[in-house]
């Protein structure tokens, strides 16, 4: 702090692990039949952050709070594994790597790193501590994406209404801590392999029985962020001195995504990782907590917080555009789901329609002429699985999440328990897809 209301900060911090696998299966046991095996593997993960940042902070005619900070960080993230094995020893006193048969011995090694760096302002102003009002700025740029993209700016803007501090709820027997608050903003998504944009170089061995080069992923230099906007505005307070509350309502788009795109396989390739499509998410979050009891020596409180979303695909890629339907729709037949615009992400499969009585055989529900419409007028016995596929009505995100919890005390001693849930939540058995079709 160089001078008053100035503040200079450095900061370096570093997450590292090594791990050391050892094994050994002995020759002895009823197990190997007279021989062993041998594997080890050493691997090294270190993440190491730097972050620095200047802050000036002042305060002028006792009601107007300022705050200015810009700000660096650099962020490397490095993996590096080794393993052998061998197998075949006899004697269980010489378990080591090269006791095993030639024929036997196995090695692989492994190493990837990924960087970031960003560099941010924020700013923050207070009137009175009644009005506040915040903007921020930053670019980010990781090594995860192409040469042509590999930066993006974000940004946000804030606003909160302290009602508890004006005149007319100051004093408020049955009010107080209540706000008002809006925000909008931007932020990216960087969560993918760290070569996803690369022309990647594999081995094959199904060249004339011998090994060789191929290109195993095709390069895309204008992979970049994915992003996000954000707006959300809410309300909250607490009530008669026991019960807190807080409402909040939000519209997420998401653009950009990061997807894995089908290509033609008269390519070479199967799929490439791109930026495509958008995806909304509308809902509203409840937070509730209830003093039931409370005094210097016990206290006991209940809270509990509620979620519904609402889930559609905004847009997809060109090669998605379907002539026949006249809509953009991907169906992704080894995921059991579909991307439709316009729709959440549902489960595409056959419906079951259950058991005929007269003769124990098994039916299932024929689609009508729109795969994406849920049709269940008529029925047949001849199972077929492309052909039968249709949406089952079933989504793929779980519309409502929330959870509670009941805290408790009594001078020395205290307890907790919680609780989650999740409604219209849907998983795909593959077991039963096998034993029953």
């Amino acid at each position: 702090e160089p001078f008053k209301n100035l503040k200079l900060r450095s900061q370096i911090g570093t997450d590292t692990r090594f791990a050391r696998g050892n094994s050994a299966s002995i020759p002895s046991s009823k197990l190997r039949s007279g021989t062993g095996a041998r594997s080890k593997s050493f691997q090294l993960m270190s993440n190491n952050t730097i972050t620095n940042t200047i802050e000036y902070s002042f305060t002028a005619a006792n009601d107007h709070s300022v705050t200015l900070l810009a700000g660096h960080e650099g962020v490397s993230n490095w993996y590096d594994r080794f393993s052998a094995s061998s197998s075949g020893q006899t004697e269980d006193r010489l378990l080591i790597l090269q006791q095993g048969t030639s024929d036997s011995y196995s090695i692989s090694e492994s190493s990837e790193s990924s960087r970031f760096l960003s560099f941010f302002g924020h700013s923050e102003y207070s009137y009175a501590n009644k009005y506040i009002f915040t903007a921020d700025i930053r670019n980010d740029a990781s090594s995860r994406f192409g040469i042509n993209k590999r930066n993006a700016t974000f940004w946000a803007v804030g606003g909160r209404w302290n009602l508890s501090r004006e005149s007319f709820l100051k004093n408020s027997p049955w009010l107080s801590n209540a706000s008002l608050k809006l925000s909008y903003g931007t932020q990216g998504n960087a969560s993918i392999g760290n070569y996803e944009h690369l022309a990647l170089i594999s081995t094959t061995t199904n060249y004339h029985d011998g090994n060789a080069w191929v290109v195993g992923q095709p390069s895309n230099n204008n992979l970049t962020w994915e992003q996000q906007a954000l707006f959300t505005a809410g309300i909250s307070g607490r009530l008669f001195d026991a019960v807190d509350l807080e409402v909040e309502f939000y519209n997420r788009k998401t653009t950009n995504m990061l997807m894995d795109v089908p290509y033609p396989y008269t390519t070479g390739f199967d799929e490439l990782t791109a930026n495509v499509g958008g995806l909304t998410n509308t809902g509203i979050d409840v937070t509730l907590g209830i003093d039931i009891l409370r005094n210097r020596d016990y206290y006991l409180r209940f809270n509990s917080n509620f979620n519904y979303n609402s889930e559609k695909v905004a847009e997809l890629f060109d090669a998605a555009w379907d002539e026949d339907l006249q809509r953009y729709r991907w169906q992704m037949n080894s995921y059991g789901l579909a991307y439709v615009q316009g729709m959440p992400v549902m489960f595409y499969a056959p419906v079951y329609a259950g058991i005929d009585p007269e003769d124990g055989r098994q039916m299932w529900y024929v689609p009508g002429d729109d795969p994406d419409v849920t049709t269940k007028d008529k029925t047949t016995k001849n199972f077929d699985d492309e052909a039968l596929t249709q949406n089952t009505g079933l989504k793929y995100t779980a519309p409502i999440n929330g959870g509670f919890s009941l805290r408790g005390g009594w001078k020395f001693l205290s307890f907790a328990a919680d609780f989650s849930y999740v409604l219209g939540k849907t998983l795909i058995n593959n077991d039963a897809i096998f034993y029953e079709n």
